[in-house]
């Protein structure tokens, strides 16, 4: 997938069931280079497990070279941004009172930033 460079397509690995298992969905978001000529790909990830079908939700960053580079992580899956634009993440939230938030990746990687309809996300 980060190779191919598919963007805005889930692939799912595995299959969550009531009676185990657990299953990985991953979305290529796409890249941003930022002003230093640093590119980053950003891809979700839903880790769901459990017979609760809890899920660990994640937002993953990998170099333009494929290599692992770090992750937000984020309580809920409505947390996950919803796609990149003009350089940005953009996080559309439908909670108490729709909104939608940006952080902007064009000047490199945040080690944390707060979103008001989120909370604060913090780089690993």
């Amino acid at each position: 997938m980060l190779e191919r460079g598919v963007s805005d397509s889930t692939f799912i690995f595995g299959m969550w069931s009531e009676s185990g298992g657990t299953e990985t969905q991953l979305t290529l978001l796409g890249q941003v280079t930022d002003t230093r000529g640093r590119c980053f790909k950003v891809m979700t990830s839903v880790w769901i497990w459990g017979l609760g079908k809890r899920a660990t939700n994640r937002i993953l960053i990998f170099s333009g070279t494929n290599r692992f580079l770090g992750q937000y992580d984020a309580m809920m899956v409505d947390d996950l941004p919803d796609r990149l634009e003009q350089g940005s993440m953009v996080f559309v939230s439908e909670r108490a009172e729709p909104c939608v938030e940006r952080v902007d990746l064009t000047r490199g990687l945040p080690m944390r930033f707060f979103l008001a309809s989120q909370g604060e996300f913090v780089f690993y």
